[in-house]
């Protein structure tokens, strides 16, 4: 894993990249100190990560200073990720709305709640899909979704 902060235009991208290039979780700080995170919104790095397509300060970073950022961004969530789990047993059927694709699989949302599908069913944006519980991504918050059918 690469950690990487990037200052563009009053803004600071933090990313934590995977062995394959790709953005895996990402801290956005825009220039109103609004603060946007993966695991919530769509906000993770297209493509993979290369040093050199990138504009503005790019400093490497350690992953420490990656997860102190990460776990201050998503304070807020985590509370709520607690009951969530309690609330969805692994097995339980859930019906979600596909929200978006990273190159991991896809992230399924319903209100507040947050699924991400793998697997090799081909997925649309906006789509009604129901599946099942399969366990928990507990870096991100998500419950894991298999045996999808589409609604």
């Amino acid at each position: 894993m690469e950690y990487f902060l990037i200052e563009f235009e009053e803004e600071e991208y933090w990313i934590e990249v995977g062995t394959d290039g790709y953005g895996l979780r990402q801290i956005v700080f825009d220039n109103d100190k609004n603060v946007h995170v993966s695991c919530m919104e769509d906000c993770l790095a297209e493509g993979p990560i290369d040093e050199n397509d990138l504009d503005g300060t790019i400093k490497l970073i350690t992953k420490h200073e990656f997860e102190e950022n990460w776990n201050k961004a998503t304070l807020k969530k985590r509370k709520l990720w607690g009951i969530q789990k309690m609330e969805y047993p692994i097995g339980k059927e859930v019906c979600f709305k596909v929200a978006y694709n990273y190159p991991q699989g896809w992230v399924l949302k319903v209100e507040d709640l947050i699924g991400f599908y793998s697997g090799e069913c081909n997925l649309s944006n906006g789509q009604w899909v129901k599946g099942r519980v399969l366990g928990y991504d507990e870096i991100n918050m998500w419950l894991r979704i298999s045996d999808i059918n589409i609604n």
